[in-house]
């Protein structure tokens, strides 16, 4: 049997749509050189221990498709594809734990490779998070960039609140800007997470100055429809 390797824990942590990343007690005990029977055991016998939301139960069609494997309709199926389907339904018993309920489960497995196991099962974990939101920070900055542009309003904002300048000083550099655009912009950026959460702070009369006009600009231009309207009718 081959040692485990944290690439190896982590090509079985699986996702799906609406629960958090998990596993699946065989392969905990195929990637962990642990014992299937023994994950089984600890599982059966202190299941009422484990915390709300440390586990839950995969369909049987969630299962298989985790597995990678298909299952004929009832009538088609193989004699493969039915002991599979019934493995499966087994498996199932072992419901599917989520980070923190693999580690609690290993509490309750003994010996050297069950320690080691536990250690191996953190490390993987925190590898892949770490990898999520390095692509998630890439994505960020992707997003950045194209938003910013070639767009002179965006890119000063940009340098303004990476100088820790005050809104007042921005103004000031930028006299001809209108304020409150200037501080709209700020906030959308602020929202989307371009700047940091506590960089030029935008006076909240600023704010309500661009709100009164955009509320005026939707009453011209209902206005102008209803004209239109009038007039084509």
């Amino acid at each position: 049997m081959s040692l485990p390797t944290i690439a190896g824990v982590q090509s079985r942590i699986r996702t799906i749509a609406d629960h958090p990343a998990f596993m699946i007690i065989r392969e905990m005990a195929d990637t962990l050189g642990l014992d299937v029977a023994s994950l089984s055991r600890a599982f059966r016998r202190n299941k009422e221990k484990f915390p709300a939301g440390y586990f839950f139960a995969l369909t049987p069609d969630e299962y298989m498709k985790q597995l990678g494997q298909s299952v004929t309709t009832a009538g088609g199926q193989s004699g493969h594809n039915v002991q599979t389907a019934e493995r499966a339904r087994t498996d199932l018993q072992q419901f599917a734990f989520t980070e923190k309920g693999a580690l609690f489960l290993l509490r309750f497995v003994t010996g050297d490779q069950a320690e080691s196991a536990f250690a191996m099962l953190i490390d993987a974990f925190a590898d892949r998070r770490e990898a999520e939101l390095e692509r998630y920070r890439f994505a960020i900055f992707k997003d950045r960039q194209t938003y910013i542009g070639k767009n002179s309003m965006r890119q000063a904002i940009a340098d303004a609140a990476a100088e820790r300048w005050t809104f007042g000083q921005l103004t000031a550099c930028y006299p001809n800007w209108s304020k409150p655009r200037l501080g709209a912009e700020i906030e959308e950026m602020r929202v989307r997470g371009y700047i940091p959460q506590h960089a030029l702070f935008v006076p909240p009369y600023v704010l309500e100055k661009r709100r009164n006009e955009r509320v005026l600009l939707d009453i011209h231009a209902n206005d102008d429809r209803q004209m239109r309207m009038e007039l084509e009718g």
